[in-house]
């Protein structure tokens, strides 16, 4: 009796390990899946274009090369106040329809421009090509200055993100973005 208890037993812990092994294996491939579904492969740039000799307009574009299903984005931009004149946030070309409260809109003191956007309803953005927004600039002096992406993190707690969503977290999939993002002379 003594020895089919150790044998059960024995048996038990055998097949025990074994499960154990293909579970820790099968979640080990679906962690790797998961890390390569939110691998950072989107970049954030900015395009100047001149509507008169003191007025630009910088327009803001993601680039989602492997075409992932954007649900929002953070774009927020600093520059020298004391050189240019943030005027407007214009929206109306942009492929999100909805603003974050309180990041829509220019901190002039700051130089800080806080744009934040995502999508409504069942529309997806998997586009390789987004436009996030456009500011217009007022040229108040001609010193060469720079745009910048503002608070970059990796992880999507900064200012500056594009967020695509797995299961129920979000998850930044932007590329540190360069410095300085755009010079303006």
């Amino acid at each position: 009796m003594k020895k089919t208890i150790i044998l059960f037993g024995l048996l038990t812990l055998l097949t025990g390990c074994h499960f154990s092994t293909e579970k820790t294996s099968s979640e080990t491939v679906q962690s790797v899946e998961f890390l390569q579904n939110i691998r950072k492969s989107a970049t954030v740039q900015l395009s100047q274009e001149t509507i008169s000799p003191e007025k630009i307009k910088i327009k803001i574009m993601l680039e989602n090369p492997e075409q992932k299903e954007i649900i929002s984005a953070r774009t927020w931009l600093a520059y020298d106040p004391a050189v240019l004149n943030a005027i407007e946030i214009d929206t109306t070309n942009s492929d999100f329809d909805l603003f974050a409260p309180g990041e829509n809109n220019i901190d002039a003191t700051a130089g800080v421009i806080k744009i934040g956007r995502s999508k409504t309803g069942a529309q997806k953005i998997t586009s390789s090509q987004i436009i996030a927004a456009e500011v217009i600039f007022e040229k108040i002096s001609t010193v060469t200055t720079s745009i910048d992406f503002f608070n970059y993190h990796e992880d999507n707690s900064g200012n500056t993100s594009i967020n695509i969503q797995l299961d129920d977290s979000v998850f930044n999939i932007l590329k540190k973005p360069d410095v300085p993002a755009l010079i303006i002379q």
